[in-house]
């Protein structure tokens, strides 16, 4: 078989490595969809029937959290929702993504209202942990950016996507000339 870090290396960098293979890339994402779908589906499955409401949150509830947000936030119903929900109100559809949230952590057993205020104590819980800081960048950035696509069209997505992927890829081209110039002068 497979190791899954080298599965999941390979596959993160397809973008970077395919940056003009849109059918590849298009793949690549429904693709993880489908993971996500597996993933939400298997934990909904294991729902536990009584929330917890003490303690502390622990590493891997708080990743798991995250991960399972991040994943209903790019399956194609929920982002139809927050469309709809857009298209109704004017107005972004924060509260919708919060309660979205709010359910994830009753999902896997976290009461919500406990949750979000040991959430809320992630940066004392959690000070020196790196992982979980990145995770939660993950998180907020995902849940603003859900909130910002829902005002789009699919096709306005669609190009925005594109048009990030070309300017990441520009980013990284230029980051990796800079670095080059770096060894370059650090060896004269």
């Amino acid at each position: 078989g497979i190791d899954a870090s080298f599965g999941v290396q390979n596959l993160n960098s397809i973008p970077a490595r395919f940056p003009d293979d849109d059918e590849l890339l298009e793949s690549l994402k429904g693709f993880a969809k489908k993971c996500s779908a597996a993933y939400l589906q298997a934990i909904r499955d294991a729902k536990p029937k009584k929330p917890r409401k003490s303690g502390k949150m622990t590493r891997e509830e708080i990743c798991n959290f995250v991960d399972a947000c991040n994943g209903l936030m790019m399956q194609d119903s929920t982002r139809q929702a927050l469309r709809e929900q857009y298209l109704k109100t004017n107005a972004l559809p924060n509260q919708m993504v919060i309660e979205y949230q709010w359910e994830m952590l009753e999902t896997l057993g976290v009461d919500k209202d406990w949750g979000v205020k040991c959430l809320n104590k992630i940066g004392q819980d959690f000070a020196t942990d790196q992982m979980v800081h990145n995770k939660m960048q993950m998180f907020m950035n995902t849940a603003q950016d859900s909130c910002m696509k829902s005002q789009m069209s699919d096709e306005e997505v669609a190009k925005a996507e594109k048009e990030m992927r070309t300017n990441g890829d520009k980013m990284q081209a230029a980051r990796a000339q800079q670095q080059e110039v770096h060894v370059s002068t650090s060896s004269i």
